[in-house]
């Protein structure tokens, strides 16, 4: 009989739970070096032990993993999130569905009546039963999220000539300024994280190992590429400050980034970045306009909290 627990927090375990989203991700056809949502290894799964979760147990070993985490958005809305694995073998048995029941009621138990809450679940487009499961129970697509991936031989065009500056960002106390400037791109979006100083701080010990351009219009930031370098390169911002959009300054500094990126990796690294597919900015279609090609599309659903 299957049976829901805790973590025994032990290396096999957290080994276990990693075989189970790899048993999965495999099973589904997902993409196994995705950026957005990379598959855990042993030491990932062990940097959840914070967290509310649980693992499935059946016949003497570890079949499904759930956890659970929330976030406070823009508008004052308090999202709890819960993710959940099952190894293809024990699926079609209720496991999911009791798999989602406990997150469901752990969430209720966690919500507070001085804040808006809704339940949180991702599923991908190549995961068509955990798709079902959520819809079954009631939770709508909110957002769509795109990976995608810049082949190796793909050829970029030219450069754009723009009026800003693009040079790299050296200094390290610009990192707070480069913060700014994204939390502004951002503002006003929906299902966007509201930013705090811890994510700041976050922002900006990461900042340190990755390279950052700027576009610079006279003393003015205009814009900033952000892109990170394991697993792969991954392009992981380009934000443009909104007095400063339509002018070309977006185009050149992602063309500068693609740039910097293949003369830094081998030349038969691909380049990943992921986007909204549904924002009204439309960023995917400079990202294809350039050569990159949707792999795998996220769907994050939301539901209300039920009383």
């Amino acid at each position: 009989m299957p049976a829901l627990r805790r973590c025994r927090g032990t290396v096999d375990e957290y080994a276990a739970v990693a075989a189970v989203h790899r048993a999965a991700a495999e099973r589904d056809g997902r993409d196994l070096h995705s950026v957005l949502e990379p598959l855990p290894d042993a030491e990932a799964v062990a940097a959840l032990a914070g967290l509310d979760q649980r693992v499935v147990e059946a016949d003497g070993r570890v079949v499904g993993h759930v956890f659970l985490t929330s976030w406070l958005e823009e508008d004052g809305t308090r999202v709890i999130l819960h993710r959940g694995r099952l190894h293809p073998a024990y699926r079609g048995r209720g496991i999911g569905t009791t798999m989602l029941g406990w997150a469901e009621r752990r969430a209720h138990a966690l919500a507070t009546t001085a804040t808006t809450t809704v339940l949180g679940a991702n599923a991908a487009r190549a995961e068509p039963a955990a798709t079902a499961l959520l819809l079954d129970h009631g939770y709508a697509p909110a957002l769509r999220l795109g990976e995608y991936r810049l082949p190796a031989d793909a050829a970029l065009p030219g450069t754009p000539s723009t009026e800003a500056e693009i040079r790299p960002v050296t200094d390290p106390t610009d990192h707070g300024r480069l913060w700014d400037l994204v939390e502004l791109a951002y503002h006003g979006r929906p299902a966007i994280p509201v930013g705090t100083p811890a994510a700041r701080r976050r922002f900006i010990d990461r900042a340190a190992s990755m390279t950052w351009l700027a576009a610079w219009q006279g003393s003015e930031l205009a814009g900033c590429a952000g892109l990170a370098h394991a697993p792969t390169p991954h392009l992981t911002e380009l934000s443009v400050h909104p007095a400063f959009r339509r002018r070309g300054i977006g185009r050149a500094l992602l063309l500068h980034a693609l740039t910097h990126a293949r003369r830094r990796h081998p030349a038969n690294t691909d380049i990943r970045l992921w986007t909204n597919l549904a924002g009204p900015q439309r960023a995917y279609e400079l990202y294809e306009s350039v050569g990159f090609q949707l792999t795998e599309e996220f769907v994050r659903y939301r539901k209300p909290m039920p009383a």
